[in-house]
């Protein structure tokens, strides 16, 4: 509702004036718009993300110098899925402290996605002596190795691996009210599951949900935990919950699959193809989001 009020507001003023400030307004607030409907409509966010790059590319057509325009360029085509895109926008930033910040920290986001571990983990080891705090970037780089190097992982001995840094990143930010997200307390709570913890991985995740609400990354943890506590009835119902509120988002079908052949049901080859399916329609969209942007010359 929130956007919908801004979006109203930002479009009367882009009608009364049309500047590099109007255009950037409308475009951020489609740009959020955006966003939040990735896993949920991803065809209508793929609309209002392309509208939003228009905007930023129609912002740096009367001014090439205005660096928001660029910033926010890229942060639409990174929400895209155009993450090589994203990385070349970004780098049309100036080599000024703000901007190499903003830049670097978008480039560790596009890596993280793309699952390119080794190369995420020396970008942030690298630029986080540049900047400490960066938020994004250190989230880049703790999830990055939770995924790749943590969890699940084993010594040649056998014992469990832990990366201390990792679980202390997680660990902290849970508890800072201003830059916390929900995806925080997922990460967290397969961590304190692999090192042996369910009852508090529970905990956190019921922490998430009394602070968020019904939230498909949440359910998705819900699902995974029970699942590896052999609670297969109560893993399928999360999962089945994850895939009502992210139906575009492929994991949680893939997820839904597994558990429905381990379960023996019928519905299991359904959400493999649905899942499937999914894959080649958002490649589909991203493809023709793509080409209509390059049709536009918003990007090269």
């Amino acid at each position: 509702r929130r956007n919908t009020e801004a979006l109203a507001i930002a479009l009367t003023r882009l009608k009364r004036e049309r500047d590099v400030h109007s255009l950037e307004e409308t475009g951020v607030v489609l740009s959020s718009i955006g966003e939040e409907l990735v896993m949920a409509e991803f065809p209508k966010a793929v609309e209002n993300l392309v509208q939003s790059a228009e905007l930023f590319g129609e912002s740096l057509r009367l001014n090439p110098l205005y660096h928001n325009a660029k910033i926010n360029l890229a942060i639409s085509l990174f929400h895209l899925g155009l993450y090589d895109e994203a990385m070349d926008a970004a780098s049309r930033l100036p080599n000024e402290r703000f901007w190499v910040q903003q830049r670097m920290s978008l480039i560790a986001r596009c890596f993280n996605r793309l699952s390119m571990a080794r190369e995420c983990v020396e970008h942030c080891a690298k630029v986080k002596t540049q900047f400490p705090d960066d938020i994004q970037l250190l989230r880049a780089e703790a999830e990055i190795i939770a995924d790749f190097y943590f969890v699940g992982m084993n010594t040649k001995e056998g014992f469990r691996v832990i990366v201390p840094e990792c679980l202390k990143f997680f660990t902290d930010i849970v508890t800072d009210v201003e830059r916390r997200q929900v995806s925080d307390f997922g990460y967290l709570s397969q961590i304190e599951e692999w090192l042996g913890k369910p009852d508090v991985a529970l905990t956190i995740l019921e922490e998430a949900q009394s602070l968020y609400g019904e939230r498909w990354e949440i359910h998705f943890g819900y699902s995974s935990l029970n699942f590896r506590l052999a609670r297969l009835e109560e893993a399928y119902e999360s999962s089945i919950k994850a895939c009502e509120l992210a139906p575009w988002h492929r994991p949680v079908w893939r997820q839904r699959s597994f558990l429905e052949k381990k379960l023996g049901l019928p519905d299991a080859d359904l959400s493999e193809r649905r899942s499937e399916e999914l894959s080649e329609k958002i490649r589909e969209l991203r493809e023709s989001a793509l080409n209509m942007l390059r049709t536009k010359k918003v990007i090269l």
